[in-house]
């Protein structure tokens, strides 16, 4: 809805709504006036268009702020398995290494021609047999392990005593 008003005269349409222009020395106060036609539907229109705005802004930051919340919470558990990961690692190189010193000394000592007496020296050849029956059991635990992590092997839990 487009206006011209003479000076002092003045439309039906509220200040906030109306946008207005001087046109000039050559036109003698006459002004342009710009303003919706239906001025409640437009204000209507405006809050509504407003409210929506708001309701987005809204939605944009709950969303921001769970997938922070996620991401987080994903990381976390990451540098959890990582630590855990960390541990078992540790833990099974001790345990492999255990009987691989043993063995090695005992080996050692064969080797060089160390143990002079026979009984001493099947007591060592049954001790390195110890630990190499030692050493096998705990590489086939953690195939068990592994095959079961991956769901290749099947366990049949039952309560005992």
């Amino acid at each position: 809805h487009i206006a011209f008003e003479s000076p002092g005269s003045r439309g039906h349409v509220p200040e906030g709504l109306m946008a207005s222009a001087d046109l000039g020395r050559d036109a003698a106060g006459w002004q342009v006036t710009v303003s919706p036609a239906d001025p409640a539907a437009f204000t209507a229109r405006f809050e509504r268009q407003r409210l929506l705005y708001f309701l987005l802004l809204v939605l944009v930051i709950g969303l921001l702020g769970f997938g922070s919340y996620a991401t987080a919470r994903a990381v976390r558990r990451e540098l959890e398995v990582a630590q855990i990961q960390s541990d078992f690692v540790a833990t099974v190189s001790h345990e492999l290494r255990s009987p691989l010193t043993a063995i090695r000394q005992l080996a050692e000592l064969l080797v060089r021609g160390r143990v002079g007496d026979a009984a001493r020296r099947q007591e060592y050849y049954e001790q390195i047999a110890r630990e190499g029956d030692r050493l096998s059991r705990l590489v086939d635990t953690l195939l068990d392990f592994a095959r079961m992590e991956n769901g290749a092997k099947d366990y049949h839990f039952e309560a005992l005593e």
